[in-house]
Parts: C-alpha cells; sequence; structure tokens
C-alpha cells in the first residue's frame, strides 16, 4: 500500500487512477454501443436483395485519449436501399442517421421501432450507467469510490 506525504501527491494518485478508469469507461461504452447498435438495428432484419456493408456496425470508434466514443457516418457516403419497385437507390447518410433515430430502416423502411434509437441508449448510460461503470473500474484499479 503506497504512503503518501501530502495531499497534492494524493490527488496526483488518484487523478491518474480516474483517467486510466475513464479510458477503460469509455471502451465498456463503445462495446456497449456496438452490442445496441447490433441488437437494434442489425438483427430487426436480414436484407434479401443486397450485402450489408457493416459500415454502420464497424463505425463505432473509441477515442479513448479523449475519452467519448462516437458513431461515424460519413456524410460523403450514400447507403443502399430497394424502392417498392425492386430497383436500388442510394440514400444520403444525414436521412440514413435520421431514420435510423425514429427506428425506421430496412427495404422500404418496412422495420420500425418504437422510440427514439440513439436518444435511448445516451439515456441508460447517462443516467444509470456511467456512475456505477466509473465506480467499478476505479475500485478494480484499487481506488474506492462511493456514491453519496
Amino acid at each position: 500500500m503506497p504512503t503518501y506525504n501530502n495531499i497534492s501527491q494524493v490527488r496526483k494518485a488518484a487523478e491518474g487512477i480516474i483517467s486510466i478508469a475513464l479510458q477503460n469507461v469509455v471502451l465498456v461504452m463503445a462495446e456497449s454501443l456496438t452490442g445496441y447498435i447490433q441488437s437494434e438495428f442489425y438483427n430487426k432484419y436480414t436484407p434479401k436483395w443486397y450485402v450489408r456493408s457493416g459500415r454502420f456496425l464497424n463505425s463505432v470508434e473509441t477515442m479513448v485519449k479523449k475519452c467519448y466514443a462516437e458513431v461515424f457516418l460519413g456524410l460523403d457516403y450514400s447507403y443502399k436501399t430497394i424502392t417498392d419497385d425492386g430497383s436500388s437507390v442510394d440514400v444520403p447518410a444525414i436521412e440514413v442517421a435520421e431514420n435510423a433515430n425514429l427506428g425506421i430502416h430496412g427495404v422500404y423502411y418496412q422495420v420500425r421501432r418504437e422510440g427514439s434509437f440513439w436518444l435511448e441508449f445516451t439515456k441508460e448510460w447517462t443516467q444509470d450507467r456511467i456512475a456505477d461503470e466509473i465506480i467499478k473500474q476505479c475500485k478494480a484499479l484499487g481506488l474506492n469510490v462511493y456514491r453519496v
């Protein structure tokens, strides 16, 4: 067990542990986000007329040094969908993102999900999981943190 001679040493040690814990939380959150996209978007239907590129699922980028996770839908990309007559149409990425948030996707947009795709995930993390996960990660690194 380390010995500290003053509050500055304690603060420095705690900040190092908290920094690592936050990086670990970002990894856990990114993994959770990938699972959420898989279960709430990809698993809802299987396309019959095209092969998925996986870009949306694989777009969860973990920015460990900046302690945030983001989903990237390149605005310069277009995504394929099938129209009523069976022809393939390019759909702008912004429309894909807006439709995903509304729970609409798939061929002819036949898959509809109640609620708001992004807001539900962020609500779960900001209101329910983030504090518990930070405490868990700090504890794993030897720093006991308690909710008050």
